[in-house]
């Protein structure tokens, strides 16, 4: 079974991020997990309960230092 490990750097971007966990849940195939890496201050993962629910894995890693390069290798290493 294929695994697949979806991973959102963010900064700032609540709407962006709600959009994009909402179009991750209308998927016809689900990923194992979504792991948001926040540069901003998001307070959490948005949409939690729902993903969730849907079965999905949710890990969320705040991160002092912005940088998107950064932010990715945190979400690799996560995953």
């Amino acid at each position: 079974m294929l695994r697949a490990s979806i991973i959102i750097p963010t900064y700032h971007r609540p709407k962006e991020l709600g959009d994009c966990l909402q179009s991750i849940l209308r998927q016809t195939l689900l990923p194992f997990e979504v792991i948001v890496v926040d540069d901003g201050d998001l307070g959490g993962f948005p949409m939690r309960e729902a993903l969730e629910a849907a079965g999905i894995r949710c890990l969320y890693h705040k991160k002092e230092k912005p940088g998107l390069t950064a932010s990715r290798n945190v979400g690799i290493g996560l995953a």
